[in-house]
């Protein structure tokens, strides 16, 4: 049975594996939440347009309503992700009243196993022999890539998601390990309480979670996201969520 070939798209020291939904610096893997990701992908396929903000939104969430706030958080996420601090207009360009556009070239790559298809987005052309290509059964695991990101890079952002791959995959003391770093970093002021929120959640541990919601709200988080972000799906069951959406202005 044949696999499905792969598209890549690159810009700059970035690479986007779109089948296996992996964004990739340097052949490292930069850890994003899948709705980022997604929302990544979408500008990247129509760089050099521009997207409106209702259009993106209904390509990411197409079966939710959603508070744009949510999508400025993950455009902020983005941003930081590609290292865009001291440049904000880098990759993505904000176009004020009307939504989003990525202005970076970007070449495509389509990998068929047997032959290389490149497609280009801009003036540049790469030639990629097929020796260099991953093996099409390579194996890819979130948590132990998230971990060699953060051995490169240990940010807070890199070292949330890696306690939230931890979680997910079954992980859990490598995945507490982390909580307790970002609980010391919270104390620095480096992480929010929601980011450790979403770990916790993400472990099954209820109570802890909302513990941290709680510290989210006392200061004054923008909590928005909580309607929408499959991270906290676990959690909605629960009266304490309803009850926080509503305390937050945010009641379903």
């Amino acid at each position: 049975m044949s696999l499905q070939p792969k598209n890549f798209y690159e810009f700059g020291a970035y690479r986007i594996d779109a089948r296996d939904h992996l964004l990739l610096r340097d052949g490292e893997v930069v850890p994003l939440a899948p709705k980022a990701f997604d929302l990544l992908l979408v500008l990247v396929e129509s760089s050099g347009r521009v997207l409106s903000k209702e259009e993106l939104m209904k390509q990411i969430w197409p079966d939710s309503f959603v508070e744009e706030a949510n999508l400025s958080r993950h455009v902020f996420s983005l941003r930081k992700a590609l290292g865009e601090d001291g440049d904000p207009n880098k990759y993505i360009e904000t176009i004020p009243r009307r939504g989003y556009r990525f202005i970076a070239g970007v070449t495509e790559v389509q990998d068929e196993s047997d032959e290389l298809v490149v497609a280009e987005h801009s003036r540049s052309r790469i030639v990629i022999e097929q020796s260099e290509t991953p093996s099409s059964t390579t194996d890819y695991n979130a948590s132990d890539q998230t971990g060699r990101a953060w051995q490169l890079n240990p940010d807070t952002n890199t070292l949330v998601h890696l306690g939230y791959a931890y979680a997910v995959s079954g992980k859990r003391s490598e995945a507490q390990k982390a909580i307790d770093q970002l609980i010391e970093l919270s104390k620095l002021g480096r992480v929010l309480p929601s980011e450790i929120a979403v770990v916790y959640a993400s472990l099954g541990n209820r109570d802890r979670a909302f513990v941290w919601l709680e510290k989210s709200y006392a200061k004054h988080e923008n909590l928005s996201f909580l309607k929408v972000d499959p991270e906290f799906e676990s959690l909605r069951s629960d009266p304490r969520y309803a009850a926080l959406l509503q305390r937050s202005g945010l009641a379903l």
